[in-house]
């Protein structure tokens, strides 16, 4: 079990501003009262998206799901970015659900409906979040526990819809999820990412941050993902994130891949998808 090796895990620092994340124009604010939890089911049941509970190995993952999916095409799910991991560059947050789920907003924009999946320990009630430990939203929020929990989630979102394919999609630190899930798997038809630090290594080095030491790095499968088409959606003013890591990571995918990288102009890392 990876809990016990990992609460002397040094801080990441700048990592929190990967996932706070504001919601794009046209949505709805966050009440001042309004928990994570309240305010991301309001956003999804506004446009009829349907919330529950899956399991994935020790984890609690919430998902929510498109009225509009039709059973037997391809599924796009849609994975969130990391939340709300640091108060600053020294302390965990006590609790990384996303205060503004940029994932989601994405997710309920695509007209062809899909799936949603937090990541693990977000949106969880007191209770279980105390048993979730800060590493796996931290250190570890790329270690393989994490990466099997949520294909073990999709498996059962993909049997649930009746889906043969699906389309990976991940904004942020989802989107490395999403990466190393797609390097995995065999029924993945496209991969599309925003905003996402691919190479994590590098995206560590040049922020000057502790490594990710006992998470995944996409750039370590490079080989298993040359062969899938991927789009990846990268802010022209993205100071977290910037456009010249996305390039850098598809050149080692070499000229024979099917990836693009898209510079989405007006966006920084959080706004606006």
């Amino acid at each position: 079990m990876i809990v016990s090796r990992l609460l002397t895990a040094r801080p990441l620092g700048l990592a929190v501003l990967l996932c706070v994340g504001v919601l794009s124009a046209g949505c709805s604010k966050r009440g001042l009262f309004e928990s994570p939890l309240e305010y991301a089911s309001r956003v999804a049941g506004q446009k009829g998206w349907l919330s529950a509970w899956h399991r994935g190995g020790e984890f609690s993952i919430l998902t929510y799901s498109s009225p509009s999916i039709q059973r037997g095409k391809p599924l796009n799910v849609y994975i969130e970015g990391d939340g709300y991991a640091w108060v600053d560059r020294y302390t965990p947050a006590k609790d990384p659900s996303p205060t503004n789920p940029v994932g989601l907003s994405l997710a309920i924009k695509n007209k062809e409906g899909g799936v949603y999946l937090a990541r693990p320990c977000q949106f969880l009630p007191p209770n279980e979040l105390a048993e979730c430990s800060p590493v796996f939203w931290t250190a570890a929020r790329f270690a393989p526990e994490i990466v099997q929990a949520m294909g073990t989630v999709i498996d059962q979102l993909k049997s649930e819809k009746a889906a043969h394919a699906i389309r990976l999609h991940g904004y942020s630190g989802g989107g490395v999820i999403a990466a190393l899930l797609a390097a995995k798997r065999t029924d993945v038809i496209e991969l599309v990412t925003y905003a996402s630090p691919l190479d994590i290594g590098a995206w560590t080095s040049l922020h000057n941050l502790s490594p990710l030491r006992y998470s995944l790095n996409p750039a370590d499968e490079i080989r298993a993902l040359r062969k899938i088409p991927q789009t990846h959606y990268v802010g022209g003013k993205d100071t977290e994130v910037p456009p010249s890591l996305a390039y850098d990571f598809v050149a080692l995918l070499n000229a024979e891949s099917r990836a693009r990288v898209v510079v989405v102009e007006n966006a920084s890392h959080d706004c606006c998808w």
